[in-house]
Formats: C-alpha cells, sequence, structure tokens
C-alpha cells in the first residue's frame, strides 16, 4: 500500500473494517468434569467495546470479517489436585486452531492453588467463522472450576490484517 499524505486521494487504499472485541468469564463455571471438551461459558464483555462482534448467547467471538486476527484467551482454574494435566483450546468455527497445556507439578494442591493457562496467536478467519475456548483436564478424582474474573478468564481478538 502506497503512503500518501492526502488521504482522499484518488488510489489509495483504504484499510479494511478492524473490529476488536473482548469477552470474559464473570460468573464462575464450577465443576467441569474430567476428560470432557467443556465450552467456556463468557458472559459479559469488557468494558469499551463496541464493535458488535461479542456473542454471549453463544459465549463467543464472531467478527464477520475476514482477515487476520491476534487472539489472546486466559483461563484461571482453582482446585487441582496432584500431577494433573490442563488444557485450553482455541476453536475456530469448532476446529481445534491452538491449544496450551500445563502438568500441576503440585503435591497436595488444593481449592487454594491457582493457575492461569493461556494461548496467544495470530488466527486467520473468514466473514463467516467464529472463535470459542474450551477446557479439558485429566483429573478423575475431582472438578475443576474456572475462576470469573475480568482479568483472568477472557477471550480478545483484534483484526490485525
Amino acid at each position: 500500500m502506497k503512503h500518501i499524505s492526502d488521504p482522499k486521494a484518488a488510489n489509495v487504499n483504504i484499510p479494511a473494517q478492524t473490529p476488536s472485541g473482548r469477552i470474559y468469564l464473570e460468573t464462575t463455571q464450577e465443576d467441569i468434569a474430567d476428560g470432557l471438551f467443556v465450552k467456556i461459558l463468557f458472559d459479559s464483555i469488557s468494558a469499551g467495546f463496541t464493535d458488535g462482534i461479542e456473542d454471549l448467547v453463544n459465549h463467543r467471538i464472531f467478527p464477520a470479517v475476514a482477515g487476520w486476527y491476534q487472539v489472546n484467551a486466559y483461563l484461571e482454574l482453582e482446585t487441582l489436585i496432584d500431577t494433573k494435566k490442563y488444557s485450553i483450546h482455541l476453536t475456530r468455527s469448532g476446529i481445534l486452531v491452538a491449544h496450551g497445556e500445563y502438568m500441576s507439578p503440585v503435591t497436595g494442591a488444593s481449592s487454594a492453588y491457582h493457575i492461569s493457562l493461556g494461548i496467544s496467536d495470530v488466527v486467520k478467519l473468514t466473514a463467516l467463522q467464529y472463535l470459542e475456548v474450551g477446557i479439558n483436564h485429566n483429573d478423575a478424582t475431582e472438578s475443576v472450576h474456572v475462576l470469573g474474573e475480568e482479568t483472568g478468564s477472557f477471550l480478545s481478538v483484534q483484526r490485525v490484517r
């Protein structure tokens, strides 16, 4: 793209719409059983985001503009038990595109013990695709809780190109 001092000049490429959005879990999502992929039920929109791409009915972000998006997803967990694996998943219209894992090294972990799982990636979307976040774990002895707080459990996106 040429840089022109007068943006109203002929033959200037106007940048495409650059939607951004951020949803978070306000209400703790409790008792996530082991062995299952469970979608995070994001239930709030962060202040200041007005592009309308947040879909709280379906707990996802749906930009409706094709492009490459910087995506950040983080979950704060509690109720962890000895040497178990916890995973965060980012899906694009139901298909896994990125994931992160954590193996708890703690002996005798309790509900007072918390970890954060995160993903940061650049993801290509068509105008018809959406983003969701999920979790699973292999802790057969106890369920896991995803803490509801704006700074700990969220999904944010920004179109970058």
